[in-house]
């Protein structure tokens, strides 16, 4: 009698009679959706180890230099620049990280390196951004994500569309955020904390 859902009509469902499997390839993206943002925030977990193993490298790495000092130059500017590129390479996986988290969470581009100039070094535009920056240690990358997902679950965000001066609080900041919203997804175009 039912054959059309492989005699499982409450596990499963074949409107059309040819597709019995639909149920599970449905199911399987349900399950990723929920998973996604978990798998987001041990990614960023992640991100955040390494960039403390970086400036614990980085440490360790002037303390070698320190040390090394006396057994010549070369030595000690070998061993800064191995603590140095340990602590950049952190960085860059805790950015990836972020960006990946973000990306996850809102279904937003990553930052590229002009809209980060334009918000936090444009010098025509004062964002009074240095505080709200600061509270991120100087992270351009961790700020401008943080901004993206504060905005992205604000209740004021029109459906689609340009939207001006929604304010977001992130890291106890009132930042304005100006963009527009295509299918679903924040675009930010800049952002400043009015002053």
């Amino acid at each position: 009698m039912f054959a059309y859902c492989n005699n499982n009509p409450v596990n499963m469902i074949d409107p059309d009679g040819y597709a019995p499997w639909l149920h599970l390839i449905q199911q399987g993206v349900l399950m990723l959706q929920r998973a996604a943002p978990a798998v987001g925030r041990v990614a960023a977990s992640a991100g955040r180890a390494a960039v403390a193993a970086g400036r614990a490298a980085a440490s360790a790495g002037r303390v070698v230099a320190n040390v090394a000092r006396s057994a010549g130059s070369t030595i000690a500017n070998t061993a800064r620049n191995v603590g140095n590129s340990i602590q950049q390479g952190a960085q860059r996986v805790s950015n990836t990280a972020s960006n990946l988290w973000t990306r996850v969470t809102t279904g937003a581009p990553a930052p590229n390196p002009n809209d980060l100039h334009h918000i936090f070094n444009n010098p025509t535009h004062n964002h009074n951004l240095n505080s709200f920056l600061q509270s991120f240690r100087g992270n351009e990358v961790h700020a401008y994500n943080a901004v993206q997902r504060a905005i992205s679950n604000s209740p004021g965000l029109p459906q689609s569309g340009v939207f001006e001066a929604i304010v977001v609080q992130v890291n106890g900041f009132a930042i304005s955020v100006k963009g527009t919203v295509i299918d679903g997804v924040v675009r930010i175009g800049t952002f400043y904390i009015p002053g």
